[in-house]
């Protein structure tokens, strides 16, 4: 695909429109000859540039240049997806745009190298949670009374990635006797077999004698029903791609006693907080009867960044809670409520070409620190520790060979706003007070992000918006609140 999404959505108006759509038509011209550029579409770049052009009241290319040096997001800019490795194949961040320059392709956020290629995480218009596989990283509800005694039927929608066979995709699991009722995993990578666990202990299981075929990227439904006359079990497999209409893979016959009968939790992505999913999983119904009504019902679709960015409602009564354990590397598992891109406290690494010299300036990055253990560079400049913004414990550091810190929430998306102005530097969360004080007088000519200029101390993050402004330019406190406004609006009012 090369630059996707280019003339969609021209028509209507925008407050300063036509230099708007003058700079978008610029940029998608650009962008459009990288090879596999997608520009989510063009509505969004031109409502991008709209904001920062009546935040900055510029009204000419020229002015809008000296304002901007870097502009960029996934979801607004573009990208271009890299080769990856592991969890990250054909799911790797190898470039974003950045929408401050208009001719120039080097000065792009690009990491060649498969290997160092943070995770991004596409957003098509659907929610989903994406799955690592790593040890902490899953959803789950509090203990509640078991989903059926005689029947049940489990579906489950996911959304592509990178599963593993022989991990659990959703149980209702305690990890005890009468609190293992009920699992459901994938068998094999390239049949695409099924597995589902039943009777007390998860004592019982039973495999699919035929399977949807490569699960690598698989996005459909999978399906498992059961029921039960005390003796024998009728275990029933299906696949779909919509939803509605089923397909049935195979049929078995079990010995069976019954199911447990003991509280326990919904676990998506895990049993008893084991056998961790890989993958992305958008919805999982399941119901106490055979095309039954919902019991239990996990969809991120009622994920509301600006209510909770750790828990997802249900309409059956029950609350998802997300985990992400403990660990200062490795990705995370995240709700994906837009494009966003991880990096994973080892090596992923973006970097920018080199802009014009800097020294004084603003910078805007809304992002999601994670586990709040440092240190971990999630900005840099060049030289090594120019023009940083890193992770000091339970503080974010912006540092210019001096030091302002905020303290911000674990696991939550905010907005970290500051002027690198020497000894009248700010640095702010959110809309809250600025901190200030000097931040010295070094000068940067890239942006890195995820690690610092030598490629070490790398972040284990997600960031999603990066404006910085142009060499010396600081903008006043109204523009900063009408930047926030248009970055909180982009990130679904996290912050």
């Amino acid at each position: 695909m090369i630059g996707i999404g280019v003339g969609i959505g021209r028509s209507g108006s925008m407050a300063s429109g036509s230099l708007a759509q003058t700079l978008a038509d610029l940029y998608v011209a650009r962008v459009a000859t990288i090879t596999n550029f997608v520009v989510p579409s063009y509505a969004r770049v031109v409502a991008g540039y709209d904001a920062l052009i009546n935040a900055y009241a510029t009204g000419t290319k020229a002015a809008f240049e000296t304002a901007t040096a870097m502009f960029a997001d996934p979801s607004v800019s573009g990208y271009v997806l890299g080769t990856g490795t592991g969890l990250t194949a054909g799911a790797a961040c190898a470039r974003v745009g950045n929408m401050a320059w208009f001719d120039d392709n080097s000065r792009d956020l690009v990491q060649a190298t498969p290997l160092n290629q943070p995770w991004l995480l596409v957003h098509t218009g659907t929610n989903y949670v994406a799955f690592p596989g790593v040890a902490g990283n899953f959803v789950s509800t509090s203990s509640i009374s078991p989903v059926g005694s005689t029947q049940l039927d489990v579906k489950v929608k996911l959304n592509g990635g990178n599963p593993l066979a022989t991990r659990t995709i959703t149980a209702q699991d305690s990890g005890v006797g009468e609190g293992r009722i009920f699992g459901l995993e994938w068998v094999d990578a390239t049949t695409g077999t099924i597995r589902f666990f039943f009777n007390s202990g998860f004592s019982s299981s039973v495999v699919s004698a035929s399977g949807v075929g490569v699960i690598a990227n698989y996005t459909g439904w999978i399906r498992a029903t059961y029921s039960t006359d005390g003796t024998t079990a009728t275990i029933t497999f299906f696949s779909s791609a919509n939803g509605t209409s089923w397909t049935q893979l195979s049929q078995t016959t079990a010995a069976s006693a019954r199911l447990g009968n003991a509280n326990a939790p919904i676990n998506i992505g895990a049993n008893n907080a084991a056998n961790l999913y890989q993958g992305n999983i958008e919805r999982v119904i399941v119901s106490n009867t055979i095309d039954g009504v919902a019991t239990r019902d996990f969809n991120p679709a009622l994920y509301n960044a600006s209510v909770s960015q750790t828990t997802i409602p249900s309409s059956t009564g029950e609350v998802y809670t997300l985990n992400v354990g403990t660990a200062s590397t490795g990705f995370k598992a995240a709700f994906v409520d837009r494009t966003i891109m991880q990096g994973d406290g080892v090596n992923s690494r973006l970097t920018s070409g080199a802009l014009t010299s800097r020294q004084f300036f603003t910078r805007y990055a809304a992002l999601n620190p994670l586990n709040l253990i440092g240190p971990q560079y999630i900005i840099d400049g060049n030289p090594t520790e120019k023009h940083l913004l890193w992770k000091q414990g339970a503080n974010i550091g912006f540092y210019n060979d001096a030091n302002l810190i905020v303290t911000p929430t674990a696991n939550r998306s905010s907005l970290f706003t500051g002027d690198y102005n020497n000894a009248s530097s700010k640095f702010r969360i959110n809309a809250g007070a600025d901190n200030t004080g000097t931040t010295g007088t070094g000068t940067s000519t890239i942006v890195n992000i995820f690690t610092a200029g030598n490629g070490i101390v790398a972040a284990n993050a997600i960031v999603n918006t990066l404006i910085d402004t142009g060499a010396g330019v600081i903008n006043t406190d109204a523009q900063k609140t009408a930047i926030y406004n248009y970055i909180r609006s982009i990130n679904n009012n996290a912050f």
